[in-house]
């Protein structure tokens, strides 16, 4: 009895449709059906009869009709037990004709498309051959199936490092650069994210000014070049590099975040852009630069316009102006705008956003105490000492009060009271009961700077803890 496997194998799936592009079937032949492995071996006993022929037609038939196998579920374990498969495909792409290198790069891409085949590829020249073809970017389609097949193999270091030793970075920024065919930037942009996960890899392709131009592409017409773009910028390690911020301000990222998010487009797109937004704005030069593109005003209009917002963007806009806070020059455009200093107060008052939430206002209000002019704003106009005794008490209240419940024991009931007392922010005024009162100085360089002694707010908290 055979042990060989199904006669046919399905189609691989296309799930990833960034690893399988191709849409060629293989169409069975009517007859009697022979294993898998008397199927592939058919093919390429044909391929290697074919090579050394002088009909190019012949030679495009074996490949048109290998090719389609090379898409099929477990390809790679019918085909890597023809150990001489790689060097006659090799001496078909060595053969002068574009319509045959063609076909014979899009197997090798789907060859990749399987990690088993990665380290037969690496052993071969084939990533040689492969990156000099790349040179010539007036052959499209070339070009474009050359970084389709790096992209599936580059996640191998060894792979990854063949291509930088050959220049590959030169060629690519000249894609970027100069080519329009969105299909073969799309295969040039994926290649790029997935080669910058190296540091050497960044470095390189930095020095080809990549970064740049991905960022343009972020403007494309087609949505998908423009995710594939976007995905890129996500991935890239800018933490370690200011050259990579640069590049990422010249390509003018922060227009293309802010114009994504206010153009109400998909929810997952929203959440993409302000996460990239995040993670800019964790440095000082991107705060900056934000600032001086508008990017203030963008958030206080989103925090006012919430209502097509879900909750995770509202309170991610209030707090990436927490965090713009951080700059002299974005406190001084926040200071000379009313509207954005009442913001920080306003939602001070919102009870329903948790303690970590307030800590990123309260820090952001404390980045404007060292500045005289922003504190009597805060002071006079603001109710800042009079908000902050609220604040005070509240916190203090709702400490004590969970502490007082838990001293006399009532364990079930007085633990589900002291529940619901932490859900909420304690911003409401306690009931009456023992009062105890507590002198608050509001000791400023501002109220120092003044002939009059520091006025003393004094304010009542109404404490009923036991004293021991």
């Amino acid at each position: 009895m055979s042990i060989s496997p199904r006669p046919f194998s399905p189609p691989r799936s296309a799930s990833n449709e960034e690893d399988i592009i191709d849409d060629d079937e293989y169409i069975e032949s009517p007859g009697t059906l022979i294993s898998s492995f008397d199927l592939y071996k058919n093919a390429v006993d044909r391929l290697r009869s074919s090579v050394t022929c002088q009909s190019i037609e012949q030679q495009q038939t074996s490949l048109e009709h290998f090719k389609p196998l090379s898409t099929r579920t477990n390809a790679w374990l019918y085909m890597r037990v023809h150990d001489d498969l790689f060097s006659i495909l090799l001496d078909y792409l060595l053969i002068e004709n574009l319509s045959i290198q063609s076909v014979v790069l899009s197997i090798f891409a789907n060859i990749a498309c399987e990690q088993a085949s990665h380290e037969q590829i690496i052993e071969t020249n084939l990533i040689d051959i492969v990156c000099r073809k790349t040179v010539d970017i007036s052959q499209i389609d070339i070009t474009n199936r050359c970084f389709r097949l790096l992209g599936n193999v580059c996640t191998v270091e060894d792979a990854a490092r063949k291509m930088i030793e050959a220049d590959l970075t030169r060629s690519m920024g000249n894609v970027l650069r100069q080519c329009t065919d969105a299909a073969c930037l799309h295969s040039t942009i994926r290649c790029s994210r997935k080669l910058s996960i190296y540091a050497f890899g960044r470095d390189r392709m930095l020095d080809s000014m990549c970064l740049l131009w991905i960022c343009k592409q972020l403007f494309a017409e087609k949505v998908a070049l423009r995710k594939e773009a976007m995905k890129a910028v996500l991935e890239w390690d800018i933490d370690g590099s200011d050259r990579s911020r640069s590049q990422l301000r010249e390509g003018e990222i922060f227009r293309f975040l802010i114009t994504t998010i206010e153009g109400k487009s998909d929810k997952e797109y929203r959440h993409i852009a302000l996460r990239l937004m995040n993670n800019l704005l964790r440095h000082s030069d991107m705060r900056t630069e934000f600032g001086l593109r508008n990017g203030l005003d963008f958030l206080l209009n989103m925090i006012h316009n919430h209502h097509y917002q879900s909750t995770y963007e509202h309170l991610k806009c209030i707090g990436l102006l927490c965090v713009c806070c951080q700059e002299a020059n974005n406190r001084r455009l926040i200071k000379d705008d009313m509207n954005k200093l009442q913001i920080f107060f306003d939602y001070l008052e919102k009870y329903q956003y948790r303690s970590n939430f307030l800590d990123l206002l309260l820090t952001a209000i404390g980045q404007f105490m060292y500045d005289d002019q922003a504190l009597l704003i805060f002071v006079k106009q603001m109710q800042f000492i009079e908000r902050m005794c609220d604040l005070l008490e509240s916190v203090v209240m709702t400490k004590y009060e969970i502490n007082e419940k838990r001293l006399l024991g009532d364990d079930e009931q007085d633990s589900r009271e002291a529940k619901k007392l932490k859900t909420q922010h304690s911003v409401g005024r306690i009931s009456q009961s023992k009062y105890y009162t507590v002198a608050l100085r509001a000791d400023y360089n501002l109220l120092q700077s003044t002939t009059e002694p520091p006025e003393i707010f004094t304010i009542d908290f109404g404490l009923s803890y036991s004293k021991r």
